[in-house]
């Protein structure tokens, strides 16, 4: 954007020169005639690049709802899950589960289920400047749950299993595999959350990506209480979401 500030200050006492108000209303009339760019730099040249109309790409979209927007000045990207029959789904004993302090492509949940990876990744070409951009993620992260037999005479009940303060998600959104944005955890229950990011980049084919980091309790290793049997395990269900991307040029 344009100056908006004097680069020459009034004299004391309330003087001026006629300098300090010519020099800033030459620079505007340098802009008007097409001497000077929006930043008031000296313009070299007028190229294609600058006056050319908006174009969408698709050379990097896998699945429906995947595009990328280049202008002149900045670009946008978006994917988009389509929701199909089947949910994604991961649950403790999922060999992608590798404890609670490992990071998980949502992208591999989704291509291990075989639905679609829309709203997961976005690759796209990169110039030089800003990504501000949000994640949209809505999910289902299920603490599962035990039967059990109790009383006199004997009732069918059941108890949560990961319900307690150790068992939580962790969201992130990462740009070539650095964190840029995370959630904090988000113990168990249905929500729809939305993450922003913002970072600087250089030119280059970029790759944004969502991941997840969660903690389960070992039904398995630990030892349970006598007559408890796991009824539905626990889990990360996928509902849909959206990944998107603006790339504002230097």
């Amino acid at each position: 954007m344009a100056r908006t500030y004097t680069t020459r200050t009034l004299l004391p006492l309330g003087q001026a020169k006629e300098e300090d108000f010519n020099f800033e209303i030459m620079g505007s009339l340098q802009e008007f005639n097409g001497q000077l760019d929006q930043h008031q730099l000296p313009l070299q040249q007028i190229t294609f690049d600058k006056i050319k109309q908006p174009t969408s790409s698709t050379q990097y979209a896998s699945v429906d709802g995947s595009y990328t927007s280049y202008m002149t000045t900045q670009s946008y990207s978006q994917t988009e899950h389509v929701v199909g029959n089947t949910l994604a789904r991961l649950e403790f004993n999922n060999t992608l589960w590798n404890g609670p302090n490992a990071w998980i492509r949502l992208r591999d949940v989704l291509l291990d289920d075989s639905v679609n990876v829309g709203g997961a990744q976005l690759t796209f070409n990169a110039l030089e400047g800003m990504l501000v951009g949000c994640a949209v993620i809505d999910f289902f992260f299920d603490p599962g749950e035990y039967i059990f037999t109790t009383g006199e005479p004997a009732l069918t009940a059941y108890r949560l299993i990961a319900y307690d303060e150790p068992y939580y998600i962790e969201w992130g959104v990462f740009i070539d595999d650095v964190c840029v944005s995370q959630s904090g955890a988000i113990w168990p229950r249905r929500m729809t959350l939305n993450l922003p990011f913002n970072a600087p980049t250089s030119s280059k084919l970029c790759k944004i990506d969502i991941r997840f980091k969660i903690a389960f309790y070992d039904t398995v290793g630990d030892s349970q209480q006598s007559g408890y049997n796991v009824d539905r395990e626990q889990g990360l269900q996928y509902q849909g979401g959206n990944l998107w991307v603006r790339n504002q040029y230097r």
